[in-house]
C-alpha cells in the first residue's frame, strides 16, 4: 500500500502530476495535514484535496497541533502496513516530528519525497536543512531529542530514496543523482472560469504570504504593513492560502489555480512586475525575461 502525505495545495498541485505521470500507483492512502483546524486554509487547497481524493481508496486527516503520540503511533501502523505491500511512503513535509519518529521506530520504509516550494532549494536557516535537535525541555520534546538528535529533516533526508523536483538546477534536500524533474504547465492549471475572472492588462503583480506567522519584520515594519502599501500600487493581488486579510479587497483575486498559473498566464502577455515575499511561486520562472521580480523580504 502507497501512502500520500500533502500539507499545501503546492504539495496537492505535485501530488496530481505524480499520479498523472504514473509514478503513485494506486491503490494509495490519503494523509491530508494541517496545522491548527481543518478549515484553516482557503477553498483552493480544499478543491485540490478533493481532486487526490478521487483517485485514493482511504483517507486519513491529521492536525498537527492536535496530537504527538498518537500520531507517531498512526505513522508506525502505516508505514508497517506500507512494508508488509511493499509499498511506498510519498511526503514533502520532512519536518513533521511525528513521522521522522515513526520512521526511526520503524525504518523499513520506502520514502519518495518531493518539493515543498523554497523550502527544498534555499539553504537559509529553513527547517529542512537543518541539523539541530527539537527545542525545548518539556518530555516530548526530550523524547524528541533522544530519539532524533539532529533533528528530524536530517534523518528524514537520509532516508529518501528518490525525490521528485519542480525545480531541476537547483541545488535540493538530496543529492543530484536522486532528483527525478517533474514537469508542470502552470498556465493549464487554470480553468475557464479562472481565465473569466482575470483582468486585463495587467503589469503589476503582488503575491500574498501567511500573515499569522508572527515575528517577521522588514526594515522594522511588520510584513503586513509592507503588503498593504504595496497592494496599493500593484494591478492584481494574489492571496496566500493560508491568509485572509486582503480576501475581500478590489485588486484581490480569488481562483482555484495556484499563483504560478497566473504569472505565467500575464507573462504572456506583457512584461510584468511580482512583488513577493519570498515566494517559491518565482522559482519556475526565473529565466523568464519577461517578468521582473522584486523580494520584499530581500
Amino acid at each position: 500500500m502507497n501512502y500520500l502525505v500533502v500539507r499545501t495545495k503546492l504539495q496537492a498541485i505535485i501530488s496530481l502530476r505524480l499520479l498523472e505521470y504514473g509514478y503513485i500507483k494506486k491503490p494509495f492512502i490519503f494523509i491530508s495535514l494541517y496545522q491548527y483546524s481543518v478549515d484553516e486554509d482557503n477553498e483552493s487547497v480544499a478543491f485540490y484535496y478533493d481532486k487526490i481524493r478521487s483517485f485514493a481508496c482511504e483517507e486519513r486527516t491529521i492536525v498537527q497541533s492536535a496530537g504527538f503520540v498518537k500520531y507517531v503511533l498512526l505513522f508506525v501502523l502505516c508505514f508497517f502496513r506500507s512494508f508488509v505491500s511493499r509499498g511506498y511512503i510519498f511526503i514533502s513535509s520532512i519536518d513533521f516530528y511525528p513521522i521522522a519518529i515513526a520512521a526511526r521506530i520503524f525504518p523499513f520504509i520506502r520514502i519518495m519525497s518531493f518539493d515543498d516550494g523554497a523550502a527544498n532549494i534555499l539553504n537559509i536557516e529553513n527547517s529542512y536543512f537543518n541539523e539541530s535537535p527539537l527545542q525545548g525541555n518539556n518530555i516530548k520534546r526530550r523524547i524528541a531529542k533522544l530519539i532524533l538528535p539532529y533533528g528530524a529533516a536530517q534523518y528524514m533526508r537520509e532516508k529518501i530514496t528518490s525525490h521528485y523536483t519542480i525545480y531541476p538546477g537547483f541545488i535540493n534536500i538530496v543529492d543530484d543523482n536522486k532528483l527525478i524533474p517533474i514537469r508542470i504547465k502552470w498556465k493549464n492549471e487554470l480553468s475557464n472560469i479562472d481565465i473569466a475572472s482575470l483582468p486585463l492588462n495587467v503589469k503589476k503583480i503582488l503575491l500574498g504570504t501567511d500573515y499569522r506567522v508572527e515575528g517577521i519584520y522588514y526594515k522594522d515594519k511588520k510584513i503586513k504593513d509592507i503588503a498593504l502599501f504595496y497592494y496599493s500600487l500593484v494591478d492584481v493581488y494574489l492571496p496566500h492560502p493560508m491568509e485572509s486579510i486582503f480576501s475581500a479587497g478590489e485588486k484581490t483575486i480569488n481562483i482555484m489555480a495556484p499563483a504560478e498559473a497566473v504569472i505565467d498566464y500575464y507573462s504572456e502577455k506583457n512584461n510584468i512586475t511580482v512583488y513577493h515575499f519570498n515566494s517559491s511561486a518565482v522559482f519556475p520562472f526565473i529565466l523568464n525575461s519577461n517578468i521582473t521580480f522584486v523580494d520584499l523580504c530581500a
